[in-house]
């Protein structure tokens, strides 16, 4: 299996957990009358989860939507969730959604590897500059010294 093959299905795998563990979630939360709740450091109950703290609000976690995204990958994500939702989903959203969410990875893939010539290239050029400028200082000191 190619290298894209098996990260591919890593992030798809990843997703299907993903999505397995909201709809657990969502489950849990729909028995409860109040919505999400969560432990203060303290002990005992607070209240409805925060959303400061990237918790979704109790009329999010109603709707089924959670906190907001972060990155293109997590847009990706919920686009996808959001096209996987009801018992009538359709491949070809699956499928492109799986699709959009690749591209993402790969784009992020891309821009890390590049950033990592990069900074290989400036080390490069940074220690032939210093070479050259030692080799140009003795050159002188030597012509300085026959004069």
């Amino acid at each position: 299996m190619r290298a894209k093959d098996r990260a591919a299905t890593r992030i798809q795998a990843g997703f299907r957990g993903y999505r397995v563990r909201k709809q657990l979630r969502m489950a849990a939360q729909s028995k409860r009358p109040n919505g999400p709740r969560r432990l203060s450091v303290v002990g005992g109950d607070s209240g409805p989860a925060s959303p400061s703290l990237g918790q979704p609000t109790p009329a999010e976690a109603r709707a089924g939507v959670d906190a907001k995204p972060r990155g293109a990958a997590a847009a990706a994500a919920a686009a996808a969730a959001a096209a996987a939702k009801g018992p009538k989903a359709e491949p070809e959203a699956l499928e492109k959604s799986a699709t959009k969410i690749q591209a993402g990875v790969r784009g992020f893939l891309v821009r890390r590897r590049r950033l990592a010539q990069h900074r290989a290239a400036c080390t490069i050029q940074a220690g032939f500059r210093a070479f050259r400028a030692r080799r140009d200082a003795r050159l002188r000191a030597a012509a300085a010294a026959k004069i």
